[in-house]
């Protein structure tokens, strides 16, 4: 209020001053000293000095006043110049938030790297307050940045520490093979039990991939191991369920004595007319291996078959062929013989001749099977009949036939 007044008494004293003049020379006549007094009463008391309040700024030279002729804490801004005060003008620390207009900062009234966080209100600094690309790690607290702040696909390999990287920092099931390095994975980053069938490529599991010991046959698909997978000479009788090799499973001429267990195999486990002599071992074959009444002339080695390899008293006519050369050696006892010729023929196309001993066997015997003249003419005769056989017949190859026996008995 103060101040007020004192700015309405100068403005009082300048209007008076301007109604106060000199006197004129010449003029003014009687009245030249009374306008000379009320022009000095402007500025001068009666006494002469200068009168309190008299003197304005056209009266002061440039720079006459400094702080001394202040009063202290008498300036106001009315007494200051518009946009004429700056820093060399202000005391440090002086300026106070009360003192500045609210929004009137402007980024050129702050000086470089300046603002700190303690000036600034909690979340007032957003994306449009900074300059792209100038935010740097120095900037940002630590374990403050989350998945919010950040773009999508923004962060790549460049952007991660080497090693940092935890179980709790990937979103469950995100992981895919384009995101994990070629043969980076190793066995304590697998969790245990998890691998299937499905997460390997086929063909790439080698025998160092597998613990020794430890394929068992869960792990296996059903007919899928080929010898090719099976080391040589590695495959026991315990590895091998029973009754599972059938002879698709073995390779051909492979099987020796020393494979097969004593008194294992039977004649189920053999196929029908492949066993060969060189598969017998020399001297194993008895009477008890060969069954009755199978052994014929064709199994027997010409000139082989002994006196001692036959059985006394089996041998009978109709063992004997009726072409063979019969040779006696010697007769013991008694030979007492009975002699009957016996003939039959025929002769209307395929026609059969047969002759039968009555009594007796057939010492001699020959037939034709061209001819019904066998009995007068021998030499129409085409074959001889079995000896110690009690009948000989012969069916006409053309029109006739004829059959010519001589029996008798033995005794």
């Amino acid at each position: 209020m103060r101040h007020v007044l004192l700015i309405a008494l100068l403005i009082l004293l300048i209007t008076s001053a301007h109604a106060a003049r000199l006197p004129s020379v010449s003029g003014d006549t009687n009245t030249w000293g009374t306008i000379l007094n009320e022009f000095l009463n402007v500025s001068l008391d009666e006494n002469g000095t200068i009168r309190n309040n008299s003197i304005t700024g056209i009266q002061l030279n440039t720079s006459a006043v400094n702080t001394t002729h202040i009063l202290n804490n008498s300036i106001t801004g009315f007494d200051i110049a518009f946009a004429t005060i700056n820093t060399s003008h202000l005391e440090n620390n002086s300026i106070t938030s009360a003192l500045i207009a609210n929004a009137t900062i402007t980024t050129v009234d702050i000086a470089l790297a300046t603002i700190t966080s303690s000036l600034l209100a909690t979340n007032s600094v957003n994306s449009s307050h900074i300059i792209d690309k100038t935010i740097t790690g120095d900037d940002i607290a630590n374990s403050t940045i989350t998945a919010v702040h950040m773009t999508t696909n923004s962060v790549n390999s460049s952007h991660i520490v080497d090693g940092t990287f935890t179980s709790a920092d990937i979103l469950d099931n995100t992981i895919t093979t384009d995101d994990i390095l070629d043969e980076t994975i190793e066995t304590d980053d697998i969790l245990d039990g998890t691998i299937r069938t499905a997460d390997i490529a086929d063909g790439t599991v080698t025998s160092s991939d597998i613990a020794d010991s430890t394929i068992t046959t869960d792990d296996i698909l059903d007919e899928t191991i080929a010898s090719a997978d099976i080391e040589d000479e590695t495959i026991t009788g315990d590895d091998i369920e029973d009754d599972a090799i059938t002879t698709d499973d073995i390779q051909d001429e492979t099987i020796t004595s020393d494979d097969v267990e004593d008194d294992t195999l039977s004649s189920d486990d053999i196929l029908d007319e492949t066993i060969t002599s060189d598969d017998i071992e020399d001297d194993a074959i008895t009477s008890d291996d060969i069954e009755d009444d199978t052994i014929t002339s064709d199994d027997i080695q010409d000139d082989t078959i002994t006196g001692d390899d036959v059985e006394d008293d089996t041998i009978t006519g109709d063992d004997i062929s009726s072409s063979a050369d019969l040779t006696v050696n010697s007769i013991t006892g008694t030979l007492e013989m009975g002699l009957e010729v016996t003939t039959d023929s025929c002769s209307s196309g395929s026609c059969t001749a047969t002759a039968t001993c009555s009594s007796g066997r057939i010492l001699f015997g020959m037939a034709s099977n061209t001819a019904d003249t066998c009995d007068a003419d021998p030499s129409t005769c085409t074959s001889y009949c079995t000896i110690l056989s009690t009948s000989c017949g012969v069916t006409a190859s053309g029109s006739a036939a004829s059959v010519y026996i001589v029996c008798g008995d033995v005794n």
